[in-house]
């Protein structure tokens, strides 16, 4: 259920990001936070309509419009879900943008 304090989004954001993790009653259930809202995600996959074909993904074309997900603190609360899509070109630095860091997990084996 729609919880509005667990995302960093328009109507709570002050028109700003916040803190990686600041609304820690809003992680997935794998203990990502900031999935949905404060800033959108960038990833490398091409802007295009489904069904998606990966022929478009060619990652040195920054004339590409790449997917930008989850929405950001700029969003009424339809946007800000994993799987709302946005665009954005590679060659524009906007401040509602940015991308995700993962490390590995040492504690799972690697044979699971």
């Amino acid at each position: 259920e729609w919880n509005s304090n667990n995302a960093v989004w328009l109507d709570n954001s002050g028109g700003e990001p916040a803190d990686v993790g600041s609304r820690s009653n809003g992680a997935s259930w794998v203990g990502a936070y900031d999935m949905s809202g404060n800033m959108w995600q960038w990833t490398i996959t091409a802007y295009n309509d489904y069904p998606y074909s990966f022929a478009y993904d060619d990652a040195n074309n920054d004339a590409i419009y790449r997917s930008v997900r989850g929405g950001s603190y700029r969003l009424i609360e339809y946007g800000i879900r994993p799987a709302f899509r946005g665009y954005a070109s590679p060659s524009d630095a906007l401040p509602h943008v940015g991308f995700r860091c993962m490390l590995p997990d040492t504690t799972m084996s690697t044979t699971q």
